[in-house]
């Protein structure tokens, strides 16, 4: 039976600390080491490890330098076969999510499953695109990320590649599946089910700041050779063409209801 280490980084958010070991805590798989990363919290965050410590793999609380330092100090203390991130406010959808995930035995580098969203002031929930083994490539890093919350990662790929980048303080965990992916060839499996869910919003849903960060990616990518204009290009004019066509579904859609307006005044009439 493989050990999946849980990891969950959190700052000062209590509530969503409690939600997610609970999550956690629940599970009915038998083989999960769960370790809990603060980083100083100054809210209820240190009372809550204290009631669950004994619960725990490993704990600590003490300032750093943000998320992805709190979430290589996991990864050192982790001993499991996979990583699992699951940072504070994220949940597993049921106790048994572990146990099915878990019977998809594989020994790939990365095995990806869906995520669900929710909002949290209406808590409506969406869900993740659906990914196909095939259409990942350096092509597909350029629009599309894995979902960390939702992926598997086998615990030697971080000595392959490396941990997360901390001169990086938003994109780091896309620029690590795309170091994984891309320059070191991590094997992946993708499954058509989801098991974990996050609220929307945080600092990653800065498109601007992501878009910084990600164009520094990018350029060592070129500089490098794993990345070439003419893929660049390519996004782009697909892009361009989605945009096309969806301006011009619109305009049929209004066109078509302004008809539809005038034909019952014309009834009326």
């Amino acid at each position: 039976m493989q050990k999946l280490s849980i990891i969950t980084v959190n700052f000062n958010n209590d509530l969503g600390l409690k939600k997610t070991i609970q999550s956690v805590l629940g599970q009915t798989y038998p083989n999960i080491e769960y370790i809990v990363i603060d980083g100083g919290s100054m809210d209820g965050s240190k009372d809550i490890i204290k009631t669950y410590e004994n619960k725990l793999a490993f704990s600590i609380s003490e300032p750093d330098g943000g998320i992805y330092y709190g979430m290589n100090k996991g990864i050192l203390h982790a001993t499991g076969d996979y990583i699992l991130f699951l940072n504070s406010g994220d949940y597993l959808d049921s106790n048994t999510s572990v146990s099915k995930i878990m019977k998809n035995s594989s020994n790939e580098d990365l095995i990806v499953y869906r995520q669900k969203f929710i909002d949290a002031s209406t808590h409506h929930i969406s869900l993740s695109p659906r990914l196909h083994e095939n259409e990942v490539n350096v092509e597909f890093f350029l629009t599309s990320v894995f979902p960390h919350q939702a992926t598997l990662i086998k615990r030697t790929l971080f000595d392959k590649v490396g941990l997360y980048r901390t001169d990086l303080r938003i994109v780091s965990d896309w620029a690590f599946w795309t170091d994984a992916v891309v320059r070191h060839h991590a094997s992946f499996v993708m499954y058509n089910y989801s098991f974990s869910i996050m609220e929307k919003g945080g600092t990653s849903s800065d498109i601007e700041k992501c878009q910084k960060e990600m164009m520094i990616v990018a350029n060592e990518l070129l500089k490098d050779n794993f990345l070439s204009w003419t893929n660049i290009f390519h996004v782009a004019s697909l892009g361009r063409r989605y945009q096309y066509t969806q301006r011009n579904l619109i305009s049929r859609i209004k066109m078509m209801a302004q008809m539809n307006i005038m034909e019952s005044i014309l009834k009326e009439t």
